[in-house]
């Protein structure tokens, strides 16, 4: 491992010339049940409610260093209100 002073990093960074890839990735598709009251019957309706778990991630390379970010993601299919995002450990 190389060893540099914040000024080559700052410089590093400033650089405009890094190649960059973004990749997503879906690891798995459920449906949740979620309960809705149905005033009409006076019940609980049990509705199935497609959800998505998922990795997202961005490489970039300049001079042999690498750097990548990954961030996990989940959310309800059609319910944009919904997307959650972390990163992982």
């Amino acid at each position: 491992m190389k060893t540099i002073s914040i000024a080559e990093f700052e410089t590093l960074v400033a650089r405009n010339d890094w190649q960059r890839e973004q990749d997503c990735e879906v690891l798995e598709r459920l449906d949740r049940q979620v309960e809705e009251w149905n005033k009409e019957n006076e019940s609980f309706n049990l509705n199935d409610i497609p959800h998505v778990f998922g990795l997202a991630s961005k490489t970039s390379t300049l001079d042999g260093i690498k750097i990548t970010y990954t961030e996990g993601f989940n959310y309800d299919e059609c319910d944009s209100d919904s997307l959650s995002t972390g990163t992982e450990e």
